[in-house]
């Protein structure tokens, strides 16, 4: 080899930087017949690096050294899938760049992969690119806040190309690939896994919509007020916080509609239900008041199996309707003039309204503008409205203790 070879492949996407140094190194390997191939163990010090580079090998006059992790030394590492290590935040990679500015042994190759956010800049990246390759590889740029749709054009142009090379001799047709995109979103690794699976399924012939339906199933939640209701009505605000939790870990949650919603969709879907509720709590509450109806509020009481039955559908319920239908100002939307609101809904949002603190549910409300503002901003958009719930469910378990 007339000059040492540096390669240096970075992307913000694992699967993207996985295929490109892998090519990287398939090239490397071609330029230098019977290397040997070295992929170093994740956090290996720099001055280990140097070393290892220096050192020759006892089995072959070619070597390439692979570093899966060179993110460390570009700026601050990103969470690998499925790779836990203990490495450094950061670590200065001045002793590998004086070798590569110096050259390196003959017959010798460095490919470092980094999983990084922007294009690789600082010392390393300036001295690979003096001196060798540097691959960037940048994710397609997303829909933009005010388009439709969970992906942008260019977005899917990547995803159908990834498509049609690991789709081998399948056909997928257009429903097929619309239902898959819409499942997967943008997640090159699933997808190539996805569409291995259907084109196995299908034989290396057609796959439909239908198969997709049947073999694609990524866990999907509900975003409606039924979720928050049910939570409600037992007191417990677990199951609204654990959709929080499952939407972060990858499962698709949907309006009422049935429409996929993103990170802002679900943090101000959450607002708006469990704002109508609270709301609707505290209408409820002051009717009881005003009624002489608080004993009927505590849970010991409306728990009881002939409560609804015997009490709240033959007296409260009823009540409670007409004085709803009688107030424009009642926090029940009515959809006609004639319209009245359900008994049974009613009886579920009254026991609700006895299992909070009535300060804790003015409180909340009190803060509902600004967790909508925050959650409208362009970071932090689910942390300021799991803040806002788990503020209310810290102030229930106090209630109950």
């Amino acid at each position: 080899m007339s000059r040492a070879r540096v390669v240096l492949v970075a992307s913000p996407d694992d699967y993207f930087l996985e295929v490109g140094w892998k090519a990287a190194r398939d090239a490397l390997a071609e330029a230098l017949p019977g290397a040997e191939v070295e992929e170093l163990p994740a956090g290996t010090l720099v001055a280990d690096v140097v070393m290892a580079l220096q050192s020759p090998s006892l089995f072959s006059p070619h070597r390439i050294l692979v570093v899966p992790d060179g993110d460390r030394w570009i700026g601050k590492p990103q969470k690998r899938k499925g790779k836990k290590t203990d490495r450094p935040q950061e670590e200065d990679p001045a002793p590998l760049v004086a070798l590569i500015e110096g050259g390196l042994p003959e017959g010798t190759a460095l490919l470092v992969a980094a999983q990084v956010p922007s294009r690789p800049s600082g010392p390393l990246a300036e001295a690979v690119e003096r001196t060798g390759e540097l691959h960037w590889l940048p994710l397609p740029e997303p829909p933009k806040p005010w388009q439709e749709g969970a992906l942008s054009a260019d977005q899917r142009k990547v995803l159908e190309r990834l498509l049609r090379e690991a789709a081998g001799g399948a056909r997928f047709t257009r429903d097929a690939v619309g239902l898959l995109l819409e499942r997967l979103g943008f997640a090159p690794r699933d997808l190539v896994g996805e569409v291995g699976k259907l084109a196995a399924a299908a034989g290396g012939g057609t796959v439909d919509e239908a198969l997709v339906r049947r073999l694609v199933f990524p866990a999907e939640r509900s975003l409606d007020i039924v979720l928050v209701l049910d939570a409600f009505e037992h007191g417990e605000l677990g199951p609204v916080l654990g959709l929080i939790v499952a939407f972060e870990q990858g499962t698709v949650v949907r309006d009422w509609r049935g429409k996929r919603v993103d990170e802002t969709g679900l943090a101000l879907g959450l607002i708006g239900n469990v704002g109508r509720l609270l709301r609707q709590m505290l209408y409820l509450r002051k009717i009881a008041a005003e009624e002489g109806l608080m004993r009927d509020l505590d849970p010991a009481v409306n728990g009881q199996r002939r409560w609804y039955p015997g009490r709240f559908k033959k007296e409260l319920g009823p009540m409670l309707v007409e004085r709803i239908v009688s107030d424009p100002g009642s926090p029940f939307p009515l959809r006609s003039a004639s319209a009245k609101p359900s008994v049974w809904h009613l009886g579920r949002v009254f026991r609700a309204a006895g299992r909070f603190p009535e300060p804790a549910l003015v409180r909340t409300l009190g803060r509902l503008k600004e967790a909508e503002r925050l959650s409208r901003g362009r970071t932090a958009k689910l942390e300021a409205v799991t803040a806002w719930l788990a503020e209310l469910a810290g102030s229930l378990a106090r209630f109950r203790d």
